[in-house]
């Protein structure tokens, strides 16, 4: 109680004082503003009169803001007693930066941030009419000069499907082997030739490009060509290219990623009628895997129906001798089917695999202890294809 009033007591102390002064204040200064207005005060004077009024102004507000705190007062000794009124600053935050808690792959993952992908697929293949211009580039086109040169070509599209976001590829070149189903070597081309493009291309989205598996060229005698686009200087440089079937890998490159952006297996058939007329068919390898597979079954139908109508007399004269004459179609038939065995045996072995020829052969084969007539052996064989046949397309 004695602490409050004195503390109350102190405050109207100064209260009145400051009042003073700023009645001080506002006297000193109006007088000398009106004695330097009627001339009576020089302008050192009326100077002085100002600063004397503007100290006794200061006065008095700090005494109304020292009135108009609610804080106790307090004497130097108790400051020097209480605790630190002050507090050290916080130490600054390092900038370094830390560690992240989440790796790339799962930020990629959660936030699909992956960068956009090509969609460098085969669309189809055929035959075209070209020319080669003054800077070794394969046109598109004959012109009036060469009106002989056609190039084979495999088509390429940077394809957009649904619901997937397609990116461009630039510096797409092309490797190509061809493997011959001979004691021949393989022709192995680091880069083969676009059309227009030379040997590399650039797939904007939905963007197609050509590229060449063989050229056609000769005006007397027609050559099949394969074409190294590795040889800049001059154009490309040929390789020549026999008839027969031939196995093309195509492997497409990104060559500013360094990886493989898709890779494609062909069956190019060249066959020759004359000098001047050359047949050529390009052709996926599973499509051309199935088409074959296809003959072989129907082939296999056809002797299946010739075995069963074997028994069947087809002159008057069979009559006389008809188990003779069954005996001798039976056979033939059979002969006939052992050559069609043998064949697709070799090209099961050739074109798949062993292990796909070894299970053709069982299925064929008439097990001693559970014979079987050469009908039902023909059915299981045919079963056996139709199964393969689905595969190769898988």
């Amino acid at each position: 109680m004695t602490e409050s009033s004195e503390q109350s007591g102190w405050r109207e102390f100064v209260a009145t004082t400051a009042d003073l002064f700023g009645v001080g204040a506002g006297i000193v200064s109006i007088a000398g503003f009106l004695f330097w207005l009627l001339g009576l005060f020089s302008g050192g004077l009326f100077i002085a009169a100002i600063s004397v009024g503007a100290t006794l102004f200061s006065v008095w507000l700090m005494g109304h803001v020292f009135v108009h705190n609610r804080d106790s007062l307090q004497s130097l000794g108790t400051l020097r007693a209480s605790p630190q009124l002050i507090q050290p600053a916080p130490k600054p935050v390092s900038l370094k930066a830390q560690p992240s808690e989440f790796s790339l792959q799962e930020i990629e993952r959660h936030y699909e941030l992956k960068k956009r992908q090509p969609n460098v697929v085969f669309a189809k293949s055929g035959m075209i009419g070209a020319h080669e211009d003054q800077r070794g580039r394969i046109i598109e086109g004959n012109n009036m000069i060469d009106l002989t040169f056609h190039a084979i070509v495999a088509e390429f599209n940077n394809r957009v499907e649904k619901n997937r976001v397609i990116g461009a590829v630039n510096d797409v070149s092309a490797r190509l082997t061809y493997t011959f189903f001979d004691d021949r070597p393989s022709i192995d081309l680091t880069r083969g030739v676009w059309v227009r493009e030379g040997s590399k291309a650039n797939f904007g989205v939905n963007d197609t490009h050509r590229l060449i598996i063989s050229s056609i060229e000769g005006i007397e005698e027609r050559y099949n060509r394969a074409l190294d686009g590795s040889y800049s200087d001059g154009g490309p440089r040929r390789v020549a290219l026999s008839e027969g079937l031939i196995k093309v890998n195509v492997s497409l490159v990104a060559e500013m990623q360094s990886s493989v952006l898709r890779e494609c297996e062909f069956m190019l058939e060249i066959s020759r009628d004359t000098d001047i007329l050359v047949n050529h068919t390009l052709v996926e390898m599973r499509f051309w895997k199935q088409r074959r597979l296809q003959n072989f079954v129907e082939q296999g139908i056809k002797l299946y129906e010739k075995h069963q109508s074997a028994g069947v007399p087809h002159r008057l004269s069979d009559f006389k001798n008809l188990d003779t004459v069954i005996e001798e179609r039976t056979e033939e038939v059979e002969r006939e089917g052992d050559t069609w065995a043998t064949t697709v045996s070799t090209f099961l072995a050739t074109h798949l695999s062993e292990n796909h020829r070894t299970q053709f052969i069982a299925s064929i084969t008439s097990d001693p202890k559970r014979p079987r007539d050469f009908r039902d052996c023909l059915l299981a064989a045919l079963r056996k294809l139709l199964d393969f046949s689905k595969e190769v397309l898988r």
